[in-house]
């Protein structure tokens, strides 16, 4: 599989971040590893690898993480269950946005997980993307 902007694109209006890796200025520096936030006007330049660069990926959480938005989750889509009801549903629509195929997902759960910047595509266990570490920023 290779990195292509259907694979980025619903990302973008969520401040999607990447890791850019470049050649130092000579071949005796070392390899420049940069943060840059990711926009509609770089994505081009940055699928491309262009200049001095090695190396780009998006930083993406995996699909676990959704197990640390449940309050969110139920905010957005659980007002007005009752608390058995609640626990099991969210288990449901959790366990729906974690392994239901990528092309089978609601269209408010794509939009939601893009938000969050969780890995839809399978991106990081393809190599192709970087686990973000940090659980509390973007």
């Amino acid at each position: 599989m290779e990195l292509t902007i259907k694979h980025l694109a619903a990302y973008l209006p969520y401040g999607l971040k990447g890791l850019k890796i470049s050649k130092g200025n000579f071949k005796t520096d070392p390899n420049i590893e940069e943060i840059i936030d990711l926009t509609i006007s770089d994505i081009g330049a940055f699928l491309k690898k262009r200049y001095h660069v090695i190396s780009c990926k998006p930083i993406l959480r995996r699909k676990s993480y959704l197990n640390k938005l449940q309050d969110e989750i139920v905010i957005r889509w659980g007002g007005g269950l009752g608390e058995k009801a609640k626990a099991q549903w969210l288990h449901e629509m959790t366990f729906d946005m974690m392994y239901s195929a990528t092309n089978s997902l609601r269209y408010d759960f794509v939009e939601f997980m893009c938000e969050n910047h969780i890995d839809i595509f399978g991106l990081i266990d393809s190599g192709l993307a970087i686990e973000m570490e940090d659980s509390h920023g973007r």
